[in-house]
C-alpha cells in the first residue's frame, strides 16, 4: 500500500478530482460494482450497500464534492444550502461528505446534527462522517488510485 504523508497531502490540495471520478474511486474500493445514474433532484451522489462497519452491512449515502466545488467548503453546501439535509433524508445507516479540499468545522457540524435528526427520524443509530482533501488523498493513494482526473472536454 502506498502512504501519504500530511505535508505531500497538503501540497495536492485542493485534488483536481471530478465528482464522477471519486464516485468511480470509491465504488471501486467498496467493491460496489453497479454503476448509479444521476438527476438534478437526487438526495446523495452515491447510495450503496457495500460499506461494512464492524461486521455489519450499512446502507450509506455520499454527497461528495469535486473540482467544480472551489476552495473551503462550509455548512450547507451549494446556494440553497440545503445538501446535507437532503443528504441526510436518504433511508442510511451512514451519511458520507467527501470534497476535494478543506472543509470547515461547521460543516461537521450540520452533518452531525442532521445525522442526528436522521437518527431520531429512522428510530436506530447512524454513523456520519466528513472526508476533506487530505484524507481522500491518502485513501486513493493507499489503493494505488490517481490522485486527478484526466482532463474532459468542458470542464
Amino acid at each position: 500500500m502506498t502512504q501519504i504523508d500530511q505535508r505531500s497531502c497538503h501540497e495536492a490540495l485542493p485534488l483536481d478530482l471530478l465528482e464522477d471520478h471519486i464516485e468511480k474511486a470509491l465504488r471501486l474500493i467498496l467493491g460496489d460494482p453497479w454503476d448509479h445514474s444521476h438527476w438534478g433532484g437526487e438526495l446523495n451522489d452515491l447510495m450503496t450497500c457495500y460499506v461494512h462497519h464492524k461486521g455489519q452491512q450499512l446502507r450509506a449515502a455520499f454527497l461528495l464534492k469535486g473540482r467544480g466545488a472551489k476552495g473551503r467548503m462550509y455548512a450547507g453546501v451549494e446556494k440553497r444550502g440545503d445538501q446535507i439535509n437532503r443528504l441526510t433524508e436518504a433511508d442510511a445507516d451512514a451519511y458520507f461528505i467527501v470534497h476535494v479540499a478543506d472543509v470547515d468545522s461547521r460543516t461537521f457540524d450540520d452533518l452531525r446534527d442532521h445525522s442526528e435528526s436522521a437518527a431520531r427520524r429512522q428510530g436506530e443509530d447512524v454513523y456520519y462522517c466528513v472526508i476533506d482533501g487530505c484524507e481522500l488523498a491518502r485513501i486513493l493513494k493507499a489503493h494505488d488510485l490517481p490522485l486527478t482526473s484526466e482532463p474532459t472536454n468542458g470542464s
